[in-house]
């Protein structure tokens, strides 16, 4: 290649280079979306509008855990948020049962039990009739936040197993 060549080609490549660079995408939101977030480890369903950045991913903690008794089960759960929320705490509570601890079927379900205008929900100490009598059990729970801009998360969790004699 020549010098001019070589000099051409240079001082086109700075020409290139020193214009300011304008993009732009056009990207169609809809009105109604469903989000996958990562909360505690576990898949977290974000329904409705699309949340400002400080409200999203309302659900920042959340557990379930349950110990035998005699004849029934005790669960302890909690659920907190970054900010105050209209509902926040469990929905679908699902006792699970199995006789080999693989295997499960669902016992009983209840309904819900949530906290008003508040960041925090806890129990301790619920109590649950093992209703198949002995063998393993375990709850299936799912945590629920409902935003003062209505819109609502939830995070499903299933507790650990305990066996009932």
């Amino acid at each position: 290649m020549s010098t001019r060549k070589a000099l051409a080609a240079m001082l086109f490549a700075a020409a290139l280079l020193s214009q300011p660079v304008q993009a732009s995408a056009a990207v169609a939101v809809p009105e109604q979306r469903q989000l996958q977030v990562i909360a505690g480890g576990n898949q977290a369903a974000v329904q409705g509008r699309l949340l400002p950045a400080d409200i999203f991913g309302a659900i920042i903690r959340y557990s379930v855990q349950i110990s035998a008794g005699s004849g029934c089960i005790y669960m302890n759960a909690s659920t907190v948020s970054n900010t105050i929320m209209k509902k926040i705490g469990l929905k679908n509570i699902t006792v699970q049962y199995s006789t080999n601890g693989v295997s499960w079927t669902d016992a009983i379900v209840y309904g819900g039990i949530l906290n008003s205008s508040t960041n925090y929900f806890s129990i301790a100490g619920r109590y649950y009739p093992a209703i198949y009598g002995s063998g393993y059990y375990r709850v299936k729970v799912t945590h629920y936040a409902y935003t003062t801009i209505n819109a609502a998360q939830s995070v499903v969790e299933i507790s650990n197993t305990v066996r009932v004699y």
